[in-house]
């Protein structure tokens, strides 16, 4: 396996994962979530925290079924990066220091490096 395939499967391993570590945090620790995610919320506002975590949780299955679809990959990485791009104009907006934007910023630069080396290693048609 050439060292390119392997950074994009390592790096989709480690998003998914990163994805499930998410979920979990945010469905067993909502409150703690959100205070994580940088927008924090008052006890009895605990569903959207729910919902995004079950969202982050179904992307990271996702993620690791990609692995056997290499070639819709970088497509799929795509609609991911929308993610935390979104995330970062919300932590903008509504979080309560501007540190909170910092984790989704990371979230996105990671996301996009893994889209353009999934771009270049994808299989093509002979």
């Amino acid at each position: 396996m050439p060292i390119l395939d392997r950074l994009v499967t390592t790096g989709t391993v480690l998003l998914a994962f990163g994805l499930l570590a998410l979920a979990t945090h945010a469905t067993l620790a909502p409150l703690s979530a959100s205070a994580g995610y940088g927008v924090p919320i008052s006890p009895g506002a605990e569903a959207w925290v729910i919902a995004a975590g079950l969202r982050d949780g179904v992307l990271g299955l996702a993620s690791l079924w990609m692995l056997r679809h290499r070639a819709a990959l970088p497509g799929f990485l795509l609609a991911v990066l929308l993610l935390p791009l979104g995330d970062v104009l919300i932590a903008a907006l509504y979080g309560q220091e501007a540190s909170a934007i910092l984790p989704h910023a990371v979230g996105a630069v990671g996301i996009g490096l893994l889209l353009t080396l999934s771009w270049i290693a994808r299989p093509r048609a002979p």
